[in-house]
This record gives C-alpha cells, structure tokens and sequence, in this order.
C-alpha cells in the first residue's frame, strides 16, 4: 500500500518502460486523472534519461538522471510529485504529442 493516496510504484517497470505500476497489485487507488499520467510522464521524460542509452552517457547528467545496474536502462531521478506546471503553450503542445500518446498506450 502507499502514502496519501498512492501506491508504491514497482521500481523495474518504471525504470524500463516509464509506466507507474503498483508495486502491491492488491493496491489501487479508484480513480484516474489524466494530470496524474501526464506528471509521471514529465518525470520519466526530465533530463531526458531514456534517450540516454550507456551508462557514462547517463552519468554525464547526474543531476537529473541515474543508471539503474539491474534493468541496465538510465533512468530520470525526478518524481511526478516534482511536477511544477507547464505554460499553458507548452503543455497543450506535449498533451497532444505523439510522446504522451504512446506512453498512454504503453
């Protein structure tokens, strides 16, 4: 079960896929919010981490991306809780993208 709300989310799914999954499957929440979705996809995309393809690539931006040894992926160190809003531009712009599209469907 998670805090205020949340699961704990299953660390390996986010690090490969960047999908929120509960780490517990008996735990759920019982709602959907697009905002929700939309701030995990910010945080999975911040810095760019999975375009990052080899391990001194990702270290080379520390600051916002770390190299998870297990999944063997580099992953964004950013939480969708750090989600800080878009201008309204921008985020209409990745709302409709093909990016958070595909994430959806992932």
């Amino acid at each position: 079960s998670g805090g205020q709300g949340n699961c704990k989310r299953h660390e390996r799914t986010w690090s490969v896929e960047g999908v929120y999954m509960p780490d517990d499957v008996l735990c759920g929440t019982g709602r959907y919010c697009f905002m929700e979705e939309f701030a995990r996809y910010w945080a999975w995309n911040e810095g760019q981490c999975p375009a990052r393809g080899d391990k001194d690539t990702c270290l080379k931006n520390s600051r916002k991306c770390r190299w998870d040894a297990e999944a063997n992926v580099c992953v964004s160190k950013t939480s969708e809780l750090a989600y800080p809003g878009l201008p309204p531009p921008t985020f209409i712009e990745k709302l409709g993208s093909e990016g958070f599209s595909d994430y959806l469907q992932r």
